[in-house]
C-alpha cells in the first residue's frame, strides 16, 4: 500500500474563548483545539477590576450596565491604567481580532485608542473616517488606532459610536500587546474576538515500493513541510521510524538537517533513508514519518505530541519455492516425455 496524499495537521483558525472569561480578568490561560496554547496577562498589573468578559445584555457580567443594550457588543475588558494587556501564544500564529468600545472623542476631552505591534493592520472601511483613524509609523511600523472624532453618540439615544467593531490582523507572531500609551487610561476598551491560526505541518512518504523482498534494502524519502499559507513553524523535526514488522532504517540524511529552527511557509525538510526488510518469508511492515514543531498539538491526544504522523504499510514476501509434491509432478512429467520419445523411435 502506498500513501497517495500527504497527511496534514489541521491549522484551522480557532477562537480564543473570551466569552468563557466572565469575571476572569488577567492572568488567564488555556489551549485551543488546534493545539495552540494561549495566555493573557497585564504588564505591570494587577487588574483593578474583575469584569473579564463584559456583556451589557447580561447583568452577571456587567453589574453597572443600565439595562440590556443589544447594539453594544460584548468584549474582554482592558483598562490601560492597569498596564498593557499582553497575549502570548505557544507557537507563531496568524491573528485576527476585533477591537471595540473606543469611546471618548474630542467632545469630552477623553480620547480612547490603542497602540498595536508592528505589522498589525486595521480595516476602517466600515466606520466613519471622521471618527476613527489608524496610522502606521513609516519607520517602526507600529500602528495607532484612535477615536478622533467629536461624536460620542452615533445616533443620539441609540448607541455609542465607540461600540463599533474594528477588525484587525497581525501575522506570524507569538505575542499581541494592547498598549494605551498616549490615550485616556481610565476608560475601558477591549477585544470582542481573537482568533489564532498556527502553521500547517505535513508529512509524506515517497519512493518506496509496496512490496520488498526479505533482507532487501531500498531507499525511501520522507518530506516534512510547512504547507501554508500561514506562519512559521519552530524547531521542526522530520523522522522516519519503523513502528512494527521489524527490519531497520539506516543512513537517514535530511536537507536541511533536522531539526530546523525556523521553517517558513512553503518550506520543507527532505529526508532520504535506507529501509532493510526483515529476513523472514512474509511480514507486513509499518513505517511512520513524524514532523513536530514547538508549541503545536501539545495537548491533542489523537496526534503525536507537537506534530503530525504519516503511516505507510509495506509487505515483505519471499519468492515462491516449489514444494516436494510440485517437484514430483515435474519429474513424472519429464519421465513420461522420455517414454513417449522412446516409443516413437521404435516405430521408425
Amino acid at each position: 500500500m502506498s500513501l497517495l496524499a500527504p497527511v496534514a495537521a489541521s491549522a484551522a483558525p480557532v477562537d480564543v474563548p473570551l466569552s468563557s472569561l466572565v469575571n476572569k480578568p488577567p492572568p488567564q490561560n488555556g489551549a485551543l483545539s488546534n493545539g495552540v496554547g494561549w495566555s493573557v496577562a497585564l504588564n505591570p498589573g494587577p487588574s483593578s477590576i474583575a469584569y473579564g468578559w463584559l456583556d451589557y445584555s447580561d447583568p452577571s457580567s456587567a453589574p453597572f450596565a443600565v439595562g440590556s443594550d443589544p447594539a453594544w457588543p460584548a468584549y474582554y475588558v482592558w483598562y490601560p491604567r492597569d498596564g498593557n494587556q499582553v497575549w502570548n501564544f505557544s507557537t507563531p500564529v496568524n491573528l485576527s481580532f476585533t477591537i471595540t468600545d473606543l469611546q471618548g472623542g474630542s467632545n469630552i476631552g477623553r480620547q480612547e485608542g490603542v497602540v498595536l505591534p508592528a505589522g498589525a493592520m486595521c480595516d476602517l472601511s466600515g466606520v466613519d473616517p471622521a471618527e476613527f483613524s489608524y496610522i502606521v509609523d513609516p519607520i517602526t511600523k507600529i500602528g495607532t488606532l484612535a477615536h478622533i472624532g467629536p461624536h460620542a453618540l452615533a445616533t443620539p439615544g441609540v448607541f455609542y459610536i465607540g461600540s463599533v467593531l474594528i477588525p484587525c490582523t497581525l501575522n506570524n507572531v507569538t505575542t499581541l500587546t494592547l498598549d494605551g500609551t498616549g490615550f485616556d487610561l481610565n476608560m475601558q476598551r477591549g477585544l470582542h474576538s481573537l482568533t489564532a491560526a498556527p502553521a500547517t505541518l505535513q508529512a509524506q512518504f515517497s519512493g518506496l515500493p509496496s512490496l520488498i523482498k526479505p533482507g532487501e534494502t531500498v531507499q525511501g524519502k520522507l518530506t516534512c513541510s510547512n504547507a501554508g499559507p500561514g506562519p512559521d513553524a519552530l524547531n521542526v523535526t522530520c523522522d522516519p521510524v519503523i513502528a512494527s514488522g521489524g527490519g531497520s532504517i539506516s543512513n537517514v540524511q535530511c536537507t536541511p538537517p533536522s531539526p530546523v529552527g525556523t521553517l517558513h511557509d512553503g518550506q520543507s525538510i527532505v529526508c532520504t533513508f535506507d529501509l532493510t526488510a526483515p529476513n523472514t518469508s512474509t511480514v507486513n511492515m509499518q513505517l511512520t514519518g513524524t514532523t513536530t514543531a514547538d508549541g503545536l498539538f501539545a495537548t491533542t491526544a489523537t496526534r503525536s505530541p507537537g506534530g503530525m504522523t504519516a503511516t505507510l504499510w509495506l509487505s515483505s514476501i519471499a519468492a515462491a519455492v516449489p514444494t516436494l509434491n510440485e517437484w514430483a509432478l515435474v519429474l513424472l512429467g519429464l519421465a513420461m516425455l522420455g517414454v513417449a520419445g522412446v516409443g516413437f523411435k521404435r516405430r521408425v
